[in-house]
Parts: structure tokens; C-alpha cells; sequence
């Protein structure tokens, strides 16, 4: 936000210390689809550094503006985080200190509401609730005391959540930018009877090589989450193209960029003139919510949905 006298100081910090560094990022995923994501992240679009498999995610370094491609390609992360800050306490006095001290205004905007999701192993300081609370009550002051931007009025920011993990009585404190999870693409609003993440999906039909022009068959589909995958495949378009994301909530957010992202993404969008993927399932009510999905997407010319009986198919 520039107003006619120029960047604040505050907003020249936010450049120089958020927008304009490297940062520390971590891509969860469910176990066994660390070496899948790390594969994917390789592939991006934009510059990450020093990628490393380990449990539960990759690490990696890159811009702000990494992050926004991450969430918007990778089809194996459940989330994308920052990591923020990092500091050693084996009492609480140590702790408050490192809260206070730490400028939460170069992430967070005056009054943003945010939430806070603490785990704590092998530390002397283990009782989550109260760790909560001193980070509420900490970053509550530092911003009385260093008020951040105001949230802009035409696009009110959504709000924040805090990860703050302890080990060792190592403490890391990551915000996170995907929102949602991300296994949530912004078709489905609801599963089935028996509903599998489409980052499962997607690791899957991975692991099995689907790639344009490769056809799929689907016949017992229900929900239509491998349907879906792969049609968002077949067609090249972002598993993140539908939805939206926590960072565009951030003091350093830069529309510009995130723009300039999504026009690249949608010069490969590619959908396939006849169906690659055929759906089908014997229950009525879960091809009709299928076929609504289809119906609202750019998916309508890549599947083919149809009620039928698995055993009343002929290959």
C-alpha cells in the first residue's frame, strides 16, 4: 500500500526484511509423500534453494513469492509454511522475552485476528495451553506497542495461524500460507461415504505414471477424487487454481506477483478436446454431485461422467 507521500516505514521494512529475503519454508505432507513433494518443488517455476526430505515435509529456501507458486502447484503438500523466527527457552520468562522482541508487525496487520497451534516434545517447556497463551498475550503487546499496517478496507485479510513447534527446548515459529489445506482445491464441497484426500489422489496417480495423454478409467469413482485429479492433470491446470490462500493476507503480499503467477499457470492450461478420464459409479446421488462439479469447472471437455454398474462395464 502506497499512499501520495510514498512507502511508510513500516512498509520499507517489510520490503527489505520479508519481500526482498530468502526465507525458510516447509512443505508438510502426509508420511510417504515427502520425496514426491520434493520432486514437485524441484519443478517450480520460480527459484528454490536447498531442498531437504524430511519427516512429514520438505524444506526448502526461497523468495515470499516461492511460497505463492508452491501453494498454487504442488499436488503432494497438505500446506505450505514460513518460518519465522527460531530461539532456545527452558523457561518461560526466556520465552515471553523472545515473543516481545520479535516484530510480529512485519506479518500480522493491526487488529488481524489469528489463531495459534503449539506442539511441544522432549522440552521442559511442554504445556501447550500456557505456551498459547504467552504467545497470544505476547504478540497482543508488541503490536500495541508496534502497531502494523491497516488491513486494507476493499479486501479485508482473512485470518492467520501461528505454528509453534518445541523440541529440545528448540522452539520454531512458522506462519502459514496455504489456509485451508491444500489438499482442498476449491471444486469439492463435500466427500463420499468413504472420502480420500486429493493429495493421496494425486500421489497415486503419480506413483503410476499418469501423465497427458494417458487415459484413466474410474469405474467405481463416487466422490470423483482420483476423477478429478487426473483431470486436473490431463488438463495442466493447478491443483490450487480454484481456491484461495492465507498468504494474500500478509503485510507483504504483492498482488502484482501473485498475477503475474497465475497468467504463466494459465498460458499452459491445456484441456483435452475429448475425455482422457471416464467416471462412472452405480450410485445416482454421488454422479450427480460429480456431474455438478464437472459441470461448474473447465473440466466438462477432459471427463466423461455416467451412471453405470462396474460389473455392467465392457472394457
Amino acid at each position: 500500500m502506497k499512499n501520495r507521500s510514498g512507502p511508510t516505514a513500516l512498509e520499507k521494512r517489510i520490503k527489505r526484511r520479508v519481500t526482498g529475503r530468502d526465507h525458510p519454508f516447509f512443505a508438510v505432507t502426509l508420511p510417504g509423500l515427502e520425496t514426491l513433494c520434493r520432486r514437485e518443488l524441484a519443478a517450480l517455476p520460480v527459484d528454490v534453494q536447498h531442498l531437504k526430505v524430511e519427516k512429514g515435509g520438505v524444506s526448502f529456501h526461497a523468495r515470499v513469492h516461492a511460497g505463492y507458486a508452491a501453494n498454487l502447484h504442488l499436488r503432494t503438500a497438505s500446506r505450505i509454511l514460513m518460518r519465522i523466527h527460531r530461539f532456545r527457552a527452558a523457561a518461560f520468562g526466556h520465552m515471553e522475552k523472545h515473543i516481545l522482541d520479535f516484530p510480529w508487525e512485519l506479518f500480522l496487520y493491526a487488529g488481524q485476528a489469528f489463531a495459534l497451534k503449539v506442539s511441544s516434545s522432549h522440552s521442559r517447556l511442554i504445556h501447550t495451553t500456557a505456551i498459547a497463551q504467552r504467545f497470544e498475550k505476547g504478540i497482543a503487546k508488541r503490536l500495541t506497542a508496534h502497531p502494523g499496517l491497516p488491513a486494507p478496507q476493499e479486501n479485508r485479510p482473512a485470518d492467520q495461524k501461528i505454528v509453534v513447534r518445541g523440541v529440545d527446548d528448540r522452539f520454531t515459529v512458522s506462519i502459514d500460507s496455504s489456509g485451508a489445506p491444500l489438499y482442498k482445491r476449491g471444486l469439492k464441497t463435500g466427500g463420499g461415504k468413504a472420502p480420500l484426500r486429493e493429495t493421496f489422489a494425486a500421489a497415486a496417480l503419480a506413483l503410476a505414471g499418469f501423465t497427458p495423454p494417458c487415459v484413466l478409467a474410474d469405474p467405481m469413482c463416487g466422490a470423483g477424487t482420483f476423477s478429478l485429479e487426473a483431470a486436473l492433470i490431463a488438463s495442466r491446470i493447478p491443483p490450487g487454481w480454484y481456491r484461495e490462500f492465507a498468504f494474500t493476507g500478509w503485510p507483504c503480499y504483492r498482488p502484482g506477483r501473485w498475477t503475474h503467477l497465475r497468467r504463466a499457470a494459465a498460458k499452459l492450461i491445456h484441456i483435452p478436446e475429448s475425455p482422457a478420464i471416464f467416471a462412472s459409479d452405480s450410485d445416482p446421488d454421488a454422479i450427480e454431485r460429480l456431474q455438478a462439479i464437472v459441470a461448474r469447472s473447465d473440466l466438462g471437455p477432459a471427463i466423461q461422467v455416467q451412471c453405470r454398474d462396474f460389473f455392467a462395464l465392457s472394457p
